[in-house]
């Protein structure tokens, strides 16, 4: 009987996470407009370093990119929970606050991603790719640009909670940002290297770390703040 219960727990669970995540993906695509913003800011940024630089080493590069990363995540996910900003004891009342974390977390994540695949693909057809380990470069995009997507959905919770004060959550985040992005940024610069994949094994198991303290503070936190 228990087990029944457990098991029918757990799939009504699934199945309200699986709903969420199709809702915002529903909600943005009918609003493009900040996606498409991140694109062409992407552009821009590229344009501009084209003519800025006669050639691109691969420590700008890598700065650029990382730079492009962080402004344009938080375009996308720091407005994440806008459409639960007025209807917070709607939801409170409909589903735990782990379900709608669970569904922002993985949603913001999957977007972070990719946005970080088109940087990526953008940086390297117009500022070159001198990336000697490629290997690395994908899990770097995908830990770091995932921690990245992790950390704002926090911050966005946090800020739609106290009237979208982004200053408060700015400073918030930055003890959480701030070891993430020099984890990033190392790894990505030893992609440039020839140091194997194997070889940044800690660095790669640090960042994986992150990305579950930032989960584990995120599931801690927020029923906090879907209540208060």
């Amino acid at each position: 009987m228990y087990a029944q219960l457990a098991y029918f727990c757990t799939v009504n669970s699934l199945q309200q996470v699986v709903a969420y995540i199709k809702r915002d993906l529903s909600l943005e695509w009918r609003q493009k407009s900040i996606i498409g913003s991140s694109i062409i800011y992407l552009i821009s940024v590229v344009f501009i370093s084209l003519h800025a630089f006669e050639s691109v080493e691969p420590d700008v590069w890598n700065a650029l990119f990382w730079i492009v990363m962080v402004f344009s995540v938080l375009t996308v996910v720091g407005r994440s929970f806008q459409y639960e900003a007025n209807y917070f004891a709607y939801h409170y009342h409909t589903v735990k606050p782990e379900i709608v974390a669970t569904s922002k977390l993985i949603t913001n994540a999957f977007y972070s991603i990719a946005l970080a695949i088109i940087a990526y693909i953008i940086f390297s057809i117009f500022l070159g790719n001198q990336i000697m380990q490629q290997s690395t470069m994908f899990m770097s995009l995908i830990l770091g640009a995932s921690g990245l997507g992790l950390t704002f959905t926090l911050t966005s919770a946090m800020s739609a909670r106290v009237n979208g004060n982004l200053v408060l959550t700015s400073v918030l985040s930055l003890p959480i940002l701030l070891p993430l992005i020099i984890v990033i940024v190392r790894l990505t610069e030893r992609s440039f290297t020839s140091a194997s994949f194997f070889e940044n094994g800690k660095l790669f198991i640090g960042l994986f770390l992150l990305n579950i303290i930032i989960i584990i503070i995120t599931y801690v936190l927020f029923p906090y703040l879907w209540r208060d």
